[in-house]
């Protein structure tokens, strides 16, 4: 299999980059290999599209579609290593679709993978309410670390394969994505509020905290008030929180981790 040469140049060329900045830290020089400048710039992001699309494929389970948390950089992908996060499929199934547009995988294949995985999340995970917990073991799909059923990573998931649905047209994969984004209870998970609960426990119940203020939970509150079958009013887009603040003389709505930001734009498109 050819993926982990292609994922050790990817990670020659960045241990450059920070072996060239951080002398004093890194001692052993990464071997020589093209620069950004060297490559082109659109050659070198092509190619860090394609590494990231890479850990889709190498770090997930192919019998049921779990992916990785997480997995040593510097070792093979160990499936041992960590349990498999929910969001990390979602956006492993939105990655099957670009990387079957993009042409690093054959979409047949792509296709083939996507219905495995939303097989197994219809028929054998763990849920309740149509939430999946947070944490699960690679190869069963239960619960670990007793972790909590996740609302915005179940949305996560859900917003994958929505997207990969999308792409295919399949008819069995549009079934399988239609099933399970309707069977989640949006509204027992708001529990009497207008906002919804970060999560749920089988011991403890509904977490103590709420998705009220600007940031990634924006893809679920979309999903949520979209529902067919237990949508959220629109009250709840009301009772977001949104914090105003300005940047060089721009006026804009603030939530300071970067990532929340193209999380939203990932699986929505807005009107320009």
């Amino acid at each position: 299999m050819e993926y982990p040469k292609r994922t050790r140049l990817a990670r020659n060329i960045i241990l450059r980059r920070i072996s060239a900045l951080l002398p004093a830290i890194l001692f052993v020089p990464a071997p020589p290999c093209l620069s950004a400048v060297e490559a082109g710039d659109e050659a070198f992001l092509d190619m860090v599209q394609e590494q990231t699309f890479r850990y889709f494929i190498e770090c997930a389970n192919p019998a049921n579609g779990l992916v990785l948390d997480k997995t040593p950089n510097f070792r093979e992908p160990d499936m041992k290593h960590a349990p498999s996060s929910i969001a990390a499929v979602g956006f492993g199934l939105a990655s099957l679709a670009a990387g079957a547009e993009r042409g690093w995988i054959e979409k047949g294949e792509a296709r083939r993978l996507t219905r495995v995985t939303l097989k197994f999340f219809a028929e054998k995970m763990q849920s309740e309410h149509g939430f999946f917990y947070h944490f699960v073991d690679m190869e069963t799909g239960l619960r670990v670390w007793n972790c909590e059923l996740s609302s915005v990573d179940t949305a996560l998931f859900l917003s994958g394969a929505l997207t990969a649905a999308r792409y295919f047209g399949d008819p069995e994969i549009n079934s399988l994505a239609k099933t399970l984004y309707e069977r989640v209870d949006w509204k027992w998970m708001a529990n009497g509020t207008a906002s919804l609960c970060m999560g749920w426990t089988p011991e403890k119940g509904f977490l103590p905290h709420y998705w009220n203020q600007y940031n990634e939970s924006m893809v679920m509150y979309i999903l949520a008030m979209g529902s067919p079958t237990f949508p959220l009013g629109p009250e709840s887009w009301k009772a977001i929180k949104r914090t105003v603040g300005s940047y060089k003389g721009h006026e804009l709505i603030q939530s300071p981790p970067l990532f929340t930001h193209p999380v939203l734009a990932c699986v929505h498109r807005f009107p320009q």
